[in-house]
């Protein structure tokens, strides 16, 4: 019932950055999972100093998994199983799942494409060749929007407006 204690009481054990100050937060993924991000601190402060250099205030931040969970739901149910990669900024591979096996699936490699998917894929149990594009498992912009980054698009969506989940639950 207090998702946010249970969380601090196992804080220290979710992260890798051992005695390194950490911010985190939480959103539910489902009636009985939640995800939760965790960043070092000093990683948030050097965002939000560069955005505050730019005259840009930070009102909130997220993470992929939580971005990408909420936008593929923005105007239609959970999908059954979903498994999708993107080419990170890095040159490595982020993938996106969610199966029966696994609520929600969110990694980055260094692999070549195939190797990642088969890892993805065996982790949630899915046939890696069913694996979509990040683009592809969002729902499409409006004719004539300027094409942004898919990761950018599915944190506005996410943060801009209310699921059409949440009114089906209510």
């Amino acid at each position: 019932k207090d998702v946010t204690g249970a969380i601090e009481l196992q804080i220290d054990a979710l992260h890798p950055w051992g005695a390194e100050e950490v911010v985190w937060g939480w959103s539910r993924a489902s009636q009985d999972g939640i995800l939760v991000g965790i960043a070092p601190r000093k990683l948030l402060d050097s965002w939000e100093a560069l955005f505050s250099e730019a005259g840009v205030l930070t009102a909130a931040v997220t993470f992929s998994a939580a971005a990408t969970h909420s936008a593929v739901r923005i105007w239609t149910a959970a999908p059954a199983s979903l498994l999708c990669y993107r080419a990170g900024d890095s040159g490595r591979i982020e993938v996106y799942g969610e199966s029966e096996s696994r609520g929600v699936y969110s990694a980055e490699f260094s692999f070549s494409l195939d190797r990642t998917l088969a890892l993805a894929a065996g982790e949630l149990r899915l046939d890696a060749n069913e694996a979509i594009p990040f683009a592809h498992a969002l729902p499409a912009p409006h004719a004539g929007s300027q094409a942004v980054s898919p990761l950018a698009y599915a944190a506005a969506l996410a943060g801009s407006s209310q699921r059409l989940v949440d009114f089906i639950n209510l």
